[in-house]
């Protein structure tokens, strides 16, 4: 028997040959062709779906290498949940560096926000309820250093500390001016929407034995922001083009 070099090809049996090859990527219907990269993003999860994929195929292989090429645009499709136990997949923000330290929000979607494919704003009812929020749980721990001096120190501080390994926290003041700031209150109210969602998520790695996570969820979903938190971070729902 002789062998056979490279990959064998695939072959298909069509029933009813009705439409022409790839019509449905040009068909206005799903917005394939012109559409959002959310509507894009959202097809190819369709596709390997357990209601409609081949469990005994190839589906898997077909996966992994839509996969490669969807990170080298920045994104990834995850297994987001199940159905008999049988994984249903979502996309995300693709983050290289995801085992290595925390990236908060603003720096792990620094790419997307720059070139305006992520957009949203908080208003200022949300962002009372997302300080009241935080304030709700701004502990207060004893620490000790390396002295043996023990202090208090609040959530709020630890997570001005962590983001300052990224950037300066600022905020505006009365004046207009982006300035330095240590206060929680004036950070939220007066920050960058971006520089918020950071706050959030490093107050969720203080507070993950609480429901914490829900309470943020509840207030995105109230005040219509297309965010969503789930194990520690904030995802967008919806990306502009």
């Amino acid at each position: 028997m002789g062998c056979v070099e490279g990959p064998v090809p695939l072959t298909f049996s069509v029933s009813n040959d009705d439409y022409p090859f790839c019509w449905v990527f040009e068909d206005e219907r799903f917005q394939l062709k012109n559409g959002s990269d959310e509507t894009y993003l959202r097809f190819i999860c369709e596709i390997f779906h357990p209601a409609v994929r081949d469990e005994k195929g190839h589906w898997k292989e077909f996966l992994a290498e839509v996969d490669k090429l969807l990170k080298n645009d920045g994104y990834e499709i995850y297994p987001a949940g199940k159905i008999s136990n049988r994984d249903v997949y979502d996309w995300r923000i693709f983050t290289l560096v995801e085992n290595k330290m925390f990236i908060p929000y603003s720096q792990r979607n620094q790419r997307a926000i720059k070139e305006k494919r992520i957009l949203f704003s908080i208003k200022q009812n949300a962002r009372n309820q997302i300080y009241q929020l935080l304030e709700k749980y701004n502990n207060v721990y004893r620490e000790t250093n390396e002295t043996g001096w023990n202090y208090d120190v609040t959530t709020s501080e630890e997570v001005f500390n962590e983001i300052r390994q990224f950037y300066p926290p600022k905020c505006y003041n009365k004046q207009g001016k982006y300035m330095d700031t240590n206060n929680l209150q004036d950070f939220v109210y007066h920050s960058s929407p971006f520089c918020v969602i950071d706050a959030i998520e490093f107050f969720e790695k203080y507070n993950q034995d609480t429901d914490f996570e829900a309470q943020v969820n509840a207030i995105l979903k109230l005040n219509d922001i297309a965010l969503k938190m789930q194990y520690g971070k904030v995802e967008s729902t919806s990306i502009a083009k």
